[in-house]
């Protein structure tokens, strides 16, 4: 297995908008997956010319139902995904952990706590959302497909939160400049 998984950039395929998730450096193409800019929304990813249905709700739930019948899930508890510092990872009884270490740095840790891949938010890392393997972890294809979508959606929802925080603040602040400029 390649070390690292990232994500290409948005496309338009049909009027809808579709992503590629890709491996190592040379960017071998595992999976595209539907894009839908919602909080909450269904959508598919095609891996092997196979369709995934794809389940996500920024309250705290992910999932995919593959084509076989397996079903992998990711659940934030009660933080939601904004500001979860825990994902509880279940791949079809694989069971895995996205645990923040602090700020934006994640990491990915097996049941036996032994770490598999780590994230991270910092340095433009949402617009790629690069997701680094241990050279040593046993990671089937599907669940590194799986992982790195959960830690793209788990990054992009922090980042969702962060900003609605910001224009507020702003929205807040702004009367106050201007009250203070003009008196």
């Amino acid at each position: 297995m390649t070390s690292y998984t990232s994500w290409g950039k948005r496309f338009k395929k049909e009027g809808k908008l579709f992503i590629n998730l890709l491996r190592g450096a040379d960017e071998e193409v595992l999976a595209t997956f539907g894009e839908v800019p919602s909080k909450a929304f269904e959508t598919i990813a095609e891996v092997d010319d196979q369709k995934w249905e794809l389940s996500f709700d920024i309250e705290g739930t992910a999932s995919a139902k593959l084509p076989d019948g397996r079903t992998f899930s990711a659940n934030a508890g009660e933080k939601t995904f904004t500001k979860s510092k825990r994902i509880d990872i279940d791949m079809d009884g694989t069971e895995m952990a996205a645990i923040n270490e602090e700020k934006n740095n994640w990491i990915i840790d097996d049941a036996q706590e032994q770490k598999v891949a780590q994230f991270t938010g910092l340095n433009n890392g949402m617009r790629r959302a690069i997701l680094e393997f241990e050279e040593d972890a046993k990671v089937a294809k599907e669940q590194e497909i799986f992982l790195s979508w959960i830690a793209r959606k788990t990054l992009e929802s922090r980042m969702l939160g962060s900003s609605w925080g910001l224009t507020l603040f702003l929205i807040v602040l702004t009367p106050i400049i201007i009250f203070l400029t003009f008196s």
